[in-house]
C-alpha cells in the first residue's frame, strides 16, 4: 500500500513558524542567559542584544530579533551618554553590572524554557570562546565610539 496523499504533514508548518518556535532544532546552537550576561558585562549591551537577537533568529522570531537589535543600540548609546555626564567619582562598573543583570533577566524570560528543552534533547550551546571573543570585539567598538563622542563633546564644550 502507498502513503495516504491526504494525510496531514509530519513536518512543522504554518502557525508555529509564523509566531516563532517554542523549541530549537536539535542541531541548532543557542546562547545561554549566563553567556549573554557575561558578554554584556564585558562588551556592553550591544553584544548582549546581538546574542539575544541570534537566539530569536534561531527560533524563527525575526520581529523579536529586530527589536532586540534596536533596544541594544539604544541602551548602549544611553549608557555611553550617562557615563559621560556622571560625576568623576561614580563607579562606572556599576553601569556594566546593571546592564549584565538586566540582559540576563531579559534572556531568562525569553529563553529559559527553550534552553531547558534544548539541553534535554541533546542540543548544544555556543562555546564560551566565541562569546568572549565577540564580547571583546564589541568592547573595542564601543570604546572607539565612546572616545570619539568624548572628544567631540569636549571640543563642543570648550568652544562655548
Amino acid at each position: 500500500m502507498s502513503d495516504n496523499p491526504y494525510a496531514p504533514p509530519k513536518a512543522r508548518v504554518g502557525e508555529p513558524v509564523a509566531r516563532g518556535l517554542t523549541e530549537a532544532p536539535p542541531e541548532a546552537r543557542l546562547y545561554s542567559s549566563l553567556q549573554i550576561a557575561a558578554a554584556t558585562f564585558i562588551g556592553s549591551p550591544l553584544i548582549g542584544g546581538w546574542l539575544i537577537a541570534a537566539n530569536h533568529k534561531t527560533l524563527a522570531r525575526p520581529e523579536q530579533a529586530n527589536q532586540a537589535i534596536i533596544l541594544c543600540v539604544v541602551v548602549t548609546l544611553a549608557l555611553i551618554g550617562l557615563g559621560i555626564v556622571l560625576p568623576e567619582r561614580f563607579p562606572r562598573v556599576a553601569l556594566s553590572v546593571a546592564g549584565a543583570v538586566g540582559f540576563r533577566a531579559w534572556a531568562e524570560t525569553r529563553f529559559s524554557i527553550v534552553l531547558e528543552k534544548h539541553r534535554a534533547a541533546g542540543g548544544s550551546l555556543f562555546s564560551w570562546w566565541r562569546v568572549v571573543g565577540l564580547a571583546l570585539l564589541a568592547a573595542a567598538i564601543v570604546f572607539t565610539v565612546a572616545v570619539t563622542l568624548v572628544a567631540v563633546y569636549s571640543v563642543v564644550v570648550t568652544r562655548e
